[in-house]
């Protein structure tokens, strides 16, 4: 298919056609639904894909889902 994925607002659709996604040894891959971005805090605001970026890269893929969860309650 060369439609772009649900959720891919960073990429441009042409970095995406052709190509499998290289994956290699410690690397992680984190699935997350709309849900996650679009959890609001007590203003309104949403957690957002920068927070997620950071969290990413702050964080050791292991520890990444739990991190993630007391982030997301944190925020709200």
């Amino acid at each position: 298919s060369c439609n772009v994925p649900l959720g891919v607002t960073r990429l441009a659709a042409a970095d995406l056609v052709g190509e499998a996604p290289r994956i290699a040894a410690g690397d992680a891959l984190l699935l997350a639904s709309d849900g996650v971005f679009e959890t609001e805090s007590p203003a309104g605001a949403p957690f957002g894909v920068d927070a997620v970026e950071a969290l990413c890269a702050a964080t050791p893929a292991a520890a990444l889902p739990a991190a993630l969860g007391r982030a997301l309650l944190r925020h709200r």
